[in-house]
């Protein structure tokens, strides 16, 4: 679940950028999962990302038929606030880094491919990670694309042991689902700290339930020796 930066940008811009917004093109994977989804959900899904950066918060925005979802980042609390507003229902939920990085995901070892693209205007290389999973109990590969020219914070959920850089482009399991996020557009903008305000008027919901970690274009491996 990582990212992939492709584009030539000067290195002023890389080590300013402070605040902005990245956004991201976000489709189902076609993978051993795709069956599971079912085709009204899929149609409901959302098709764009927008992330804010300022400092050391973040806020993602996804937006699809069904609602509004959003995930406000304190990365120096380390802690995540998503918010849902669905169906004239406001829900949200609190995620501590530490409860997250309780579900081991170990690298065993990073493969640099050497291969390059250019995404959103930044110069990438594709990584390829084979990884052990404790809550599968099992090895995978993971296929990212990273760049060093963005100097920004990175959640649990994007982090591997080894690997420096942002991600652009990864694959993320949102509720069950994999997805694909590819980044489109990076803009150095002002970013008001009002988008990182937790709005009132939301009820706490409860933990989701485990479910297995889907396969997708993940593949499954033999320990690396």
């Amino acid at each position: 679940m990582i990212a992939l930066l492709s584009g030539m940008c000067s290195p002023t811009f890389s080590q300013t950028f402070k605040e902005g917004k990245i956004s991201y093109a976000v489709s189902v994977v076609e993978g051993d999962n795709i069956e599971a989804v079912d085709p009204k959900q899929k149609a409901s899904l959302p098709t764009t990302s927008d992330v804010y950066y300022k400092g050391k918060r973040s806020r993602s925005e996804m937006k699809s038929s069904e609602g509004t979802t959003i995930e406000i980042t304190d990365y120096a609390a380390g802690k995540t606030t998503v918010l849902i507003d669905s169906k004239g229902k406001k829900m949200s939920r609190e995620i501590i880094f530490s409860d997250m990085n309780s579900d081991k995901r170990e690298v065993r070892e990073i493969k640099a491919t050497g291969e390059m693209k250019m995404i959103a205007g930044y110069n990438c290389e594709r990584k390829i990670l084979h990884c052990y999973i404790e809550s599968a109990d099992r090895f995978m590969e993971y296929e990212v694309w990273v760049t060093n020219q963005l100097m920004l914070p990175v959640t649990p959920e994007l982090s591997f042991d080894g690997i420096k850089g942002f991600a652009l482009e990864y694959d993320v399991v949102k509720d069950g689902i994999n997805l694909h996020m590819k980044a489109t557009k990076v803009e150095s903008v002002p970013v008001s700290d009002s988008k990182f305000t937790i709005p009132a008027g939301y009820s706490p919901m409860a933990p989701p339930a485990p479910v297995d970690i889907p396969v997708g274009e993940i593949k499954i491996l033999e320990p690396v020796k």
